[in-house]
């Protein structure tokens, strides 16, 4: 009887295993997290295209939020915001907007796309932690989009990188699944059922 209680525990427990590392780990097709990139890229370009209509009033020197006071309302936290070091210059504040526009659309693009990940979750940090007073979710979604795009393979379907990499190759080059694609679909998931 004993034995074959521990049996059933013990088959449970691989049964249970195995379930977890299917849904976290199980080799998944990229077009899912391309489509992602597609329309996430999008919407943060969108939305930061959206602060160039009021880009000093919200950034300038004289603006609505100065950074000594966001600064005060973030002290002892590990807030960052590369905006805290340029928006007493319009000028390079404004180069840095559109910096900042040119690789949310190279991320749409699927250009790049291990770099402008990545970039793109520091912008998006960035603007974040700078404005914490003129936000809405959505900031924080596409924040939370950019941090998972970069965690997976965001670039390997339905973008120029993949184009480029089959024109050098000189022919359509097979899909490769894998375990990071499922990793940042499953990611996006969590954590909008647990927004929703």
């Amino acid at each position: 009887m004993a034995g074959s209680i521990t049996t059933a525990v013990r088959d449970w427990g691989r049964e249970v295993l195995a379930g977890w590392n299917r849904f976290w780990f199980a080799a998944a097709d990229p077009a899912t997290l391309g489509l992602i990139r597609i329309l996430g890229g999008a919407m943060m370009f969108y939305t930061h295209a959206v602060w160039s209509i009021g880009l000093n009033d919200f950034l300038g020197p004289n603006g609505l939020l100065p950074a000594e006071s966001v600064k005060l309302l973030q002290q002892d936290t590990w807030a960052f915001s590369y905006l805290w070091w340029i928006e007493g210059s319009p000028a390079l504040l404004w180069t840095a907007h559109i910096a900042a526009l040119v690789i949310f659309a190279m991320l749409t693009a699927g250009l790049f796309t291990r770099v402008t990940s990545i970039l793109a979750l520091i912008i998006t940090l960035s603007y974040v932690q700078r404005m914490p007073g003129a936000l809405f979710g959505l900031d924080q979604v596409n924040t939370m989009l950019a941090l998972y795009l970069a965690v997976g393979p965001s670039g390997e379907a339905f973008s120029l990188d993949r184009w480029r990499k089959s024109r050098r190759a000189g022919h359509p080059l097979p899909v490769r699944h894998s375990w990071t694609a499922n990793l940042a679909i499953r990611l996006i998931q969590l954590h909008m059922c647990i927004v929703y």
